[in-house]
């Protein structure tokens, strides 16, 4: 499942501010290894700077979205049917707490002991 887009596309935006990037596979959607998720056009040469942050948040957040059970199911169906929730209770990277919970939620995941005063 791809998860990230709007970390990778500000880290891009931060020195290419003209750069275009085109989303072949949206927010949460299934993918598959070795699948092309986007394409770029830097507008200069500043961008290239930025791949490397923009592609380590997309390999991070992806990573740490829920997996789907053995099955093959998905979570959030099987969640929903059986009224369960799916927590997260493991502890975040210093600094990216926002983008793992983020990436839970995008997962189908709820947020255990997220602040009532933080909002993404």
């Amino acid at each position: 499942m791809l998860c990230g887009q709007p970390w990778f596309e500000e880290c891009i935006g931060r020195l290419d501010a003209a750069a275009r990037i085109q989303w072949r596979v949206a927010e949460g959607a299934l993918t598959s290894p070795g699948a092309v998720v986007s394409t770029s056009r830097p507008a200069g040469p500043r961008s290239a700077g930025a791949e490397r942050p923009a592609l380590n948040f997309l390999q991070l957040l992806s990573g740490t979205r829920p997996t789907s059970p053995p099955c093959g199911c998905d979570r959030r169906s099987l969640a929903q049917s059986a009224r369960l929730s799916i927590l997260d209770t493991r502890k975040t990277l210093p600094g990216l707490r926002l983008a793992q919970k983020y990436a839970v939620r995008t997962g189908g995941g709820s947020n255990h002991r997220l602040g009532s005063t933080t909002a993404f």
